[in-house]
């Protein structure tokens, strides 16, 4: 596929797909805190804004390499995301959602309008990154590292389900007393949930911010708003947030339909974006059908199709019939 996108697209479209790749790892963190661990949380925006601010900042004001910048700002989402779920370990479900969107709402317009958060009114130049003499300034060099920084982080991800720490959220998603009267603490657990997820969205922010190569209360309100941090939680949930194709497809789809509506369409673009925000909604009253999601329903329809034509294959071959057995001889 990224092959293909860089052979074949123009310049726009090798924009669009990158914001897809960038939005496929933020939409990771939901997979994380979501999906392993059953923890609804409508703040993923505010850490991937948080990632963001702090890459800018510290570039702008050190200059730092924006590589290690975008890590140190994954590290301050993570402690952002370890406090945030301190208050919240005796919370579940819908007041555990409320007080998250509590959160994103406060940090938009509490915390956003702060110089020392978002920088002063002008943009803050993030210039994109320069590693072992590459300078990923070309748009198709830059998918590339997205993709792969895509690659790595859904690999931790799947080291993480895979592992102990994976199984303990993923026995916690079912039971909380169950976890507890095996000794487990389901608080740390969530803690650990929320940092690792704060710190994948952190760091695409980051990511997001050498992307538009700025960052300020502009980019921000393309970006990062609650109201777009909602309808990511609500698409990875419908497309399959305990796995990583649906996080995936679910950035890709974010960026991908609204453009095909605008460019192909001719759709304009706020009844564009109006329609792939009401879509994707209607498309979350697909979760009472398919509580594991679209991506993972359809999987899973496709290898017992596969595994029943195996076991079943069709009688279009005709068979041999046995030669009639001579009569036997009469005494």
């Amino acid at each position: 596929f990224v092959v293909a996108t860089l052979a074949v697209f123009d310049e726009f479209w090798l924009r669009v797909i990158t914001q897809g790749i960038i939005l496929s790892l933020i939409f990771l963190s939901v997979t994380v805190v979501v999906g392993l661990a059953g923890q609804i949380s409508l703040c993923q925006a505010a850490f991937a804004a948080v990632g963001a601010f702090a890459t800018a900042q510290l570039v702008d004001k050190t200059g730092m390499s924006v590589l290690v910048a975008m890590v140190v700002g994954a590290a301050v989402a993570a402690a952002l995301g370890a406090l945030i779920a301190l208050p919240a370990l005796r919370l579940s479900g819908i007041y555990l959602a409320l007080a998250t969107l509590a959160f994103a709402v406060m940090f938009e317009n509490v915390l956003v309008p702060l110089e020392a958060v978002s920088g002063p009114t002008r943009q803050l130049k993030v210039p994109r990154p320069l590693l072992a003499g590459i300078d990923f300034a070309n748009n198709r060099a830059f998918l590339l590292l997205c993709t792969a920084l895509l690659a790595l982080v859904a690999g931790i991800v799947l080291l993480i389900r895979n592992g102990t720490t994976g199984r303990a959220l993923t026995a916690m998603r079912s039971s909380e007393l169950g976890v507890a009267s095996l000794g487990l603490s389901t608080g740390r657990l969530k803690v650990i949930a929320f940092a690792v997820s704060a710190a994948i969205a952190g760091f695409g922010g980051g990511l997001m911010a050498t992307f538009e190569r700025q960052m300020g209360r502009q980019v921000y309100q393309a970006n990062f708003t609650f109201f777009v941090g909602l309808v990511w939680v609500v698409l990875v949930i419908t497309l399959g947030a305990r796995t990583v194709p649906g996080a995936v497809t679910g950035g890709l789809s974010f960026v991908l339909f609204r453009q095909i509506l605008e460019k192909v369409l001719g759709v304009s673009a706020t009844l564009a974006g109006s329609v792939s925000f009401i879509l994707f909604g209607l498309g979350a009253l697909t979760y009472a059908k398919h509580p594991e999601g679209i991506v993972e329903a359809q999987t899973q329809r496709f290898v017992r199709l596969v595994s029943r034509r195996r076991a079943h294959p069709p009688d279009d071959a005709p068979t041999a019939v046995d030669p009639v057995a001579p009569a036997e001889a009469r005494p």
